[in-house]
């Protein structure tokens, strides 16, 4: 599980042991008061399977690579309502992959 603080320091992008990725607005949060973040989206990518790890790539594009407990490692990209697979591979390790950077 991660949680990551976009470039554009107005949103996060969460992974979680459900396999689910999710993106959050903080653009209504203030330090001074306990609002919870609005979230965007949710993709459940790895299917039910923990993420343990996930980086992002912002340069020309928005990615995300994440690596899970069966083993499994995904490329996917974000925008403010999209979450979308663009490479996987379900058998890259036997067991569990633990981390994955770019």
């Amino acid at each position: 599980s991660e949680v990551r603080l976009l470039a554009d320091s107005k949103s996060l992008l969460t992974s979680s042991n459900d396999g689910a990725v999710s993106l959050w607005s903080l653009e209504s949060v203030r330090a001074d008061d306990s609002l919870t973040p609005e979230r965007k989206m949710t993709s459940k990518v790895h299917g039910g399977s923990g993420i343990f790890s996930m980086d992002i790539y912002e340069q020309n594009c928005a990615a995300t690579a994440t690596a899970a407990k069966d083993g499994s490692i995904m490329v996917s990209s974000f925008a403010s309502s999209d979450y979308n697979v663009t490479w996987q591979r379900n058998d890259a390790h036997a067991g569990v992959a633990k981390s994955v950077r770019w």
